[in-house]
């Protein structure tokens, strides 16, 4: 079950937070009759068990909440490293705009042109994918702009040879680096087994909280529906983070935007 909810979350978020929510509410709701069964039978006694039975609940909630802390922790790390490796390619492709221009041929302006069309598809790369083939199309695009700006600057290392060629060189291959690793870290997830310890957790947890309130025969509907709220919005926005290309929570072109409106001609 808790794969199946993997796989809705990583199609349609909205759709993962009622299934989750409606898995929690089934847990307490069944821990509730599993608790009042347990009182009708005797099993349950006030004066021994309802103080022990409130330390056993209050740990298994502080246990989920520690791990609901620990997730949302790896995810805004990968958040953040989405972020910086955006800005790095920014940065790299607006230093490889500026040696290119440092060439004393038009090889040179013909790479800054490239490198314009380039930064238009890191762009899209950030802004634009919604599915795998989008992903795969720009990655295409990107390698294919990628040899031909090699091609121009191998040209001018054949002809000049001087530092600025090398220097061409070393700004490119960062460049292009960059863009490798701006797919690595966007394509980067909370591991599954977090994600299902996780999910496991918060059945089991809302499940001992329903067999406690049914042993106390109170079911407490408006805080506990809050609390399962609360949960579940805290686990809806671990798994938007962790959706780079579809979530809601996205990370923002904006520094390649930058680099390009530096580097495109003034009209």
């Amino acid at each position: 079950m808790i794969g199946l909810m993997l796989e809705i979350a990583e199609q349609n978020l909205t759709l993962f937070g009622l299934a989750f929510f409606t898995v929690i509410i089934l847990a307490l709701e069944i821990g509730y009759r599993a608790g009042v069964f347990i009182k009708r039978k005797g099993w349950f006694h006030h004066d021994k068990s309802e103080m022990s039975g409130g330390f056993v609940v209050s740990g298994m909630i502080m246990l989920l909440a520690f791990f609901l802390g620990t997730a949302l922790s790896i995810a805004s790390n990968e958040y953040r490293d989405r972020q910086a490796v955006v800005l790095a390619e920014a940065n790299a492709i607006g230093s490889a705009w500026l040696i290119a221009g440092a060439q004393a041929d038009n090889t040179g302006a013909d790479i800054q042109r490239l490198l314009e069309t380039y930064t238009k598809v890191r762009i899209s790369a950030v802004k634009n994918v919604k599915t795998p083939e989008d992903e795969l199309r720009i990655v295409k695009r990107t390698g294919a702009l990628q040899n031909e700006i090699w091609a121009k600057a191998s040209d001018i290392a054949k002809r000049t040879g001087d530092r600025y060629s090398a220097l061409l060189f070393t700004a490119l291959n960062e460049t292009f680096d960059d863009s490798v690793s701006q797919r690595a870290a966007f394509d980067k997830r909370i591991p599954t087994h977090v994600a299902r310890l996780l999910g496991i957790t918060a059945i089991l947890a809302l499940t001992a909280v329903g067999i406690y309130l049914g042993t106390l025969g109170n079911r407490l509907l408006v805080m506990t529906s809050l609390m399962v709220l609360m949960f579940t919005g805290a686990i809806v926005l671990i798994a938007d983070i962790s959706r780079p290309y579809q979530g809601q929570v996205r990370i923002s072109p904006e520094p390649l935007i930058w680099t390009l409106d530096s580097i495109r001609p003034a009209p």
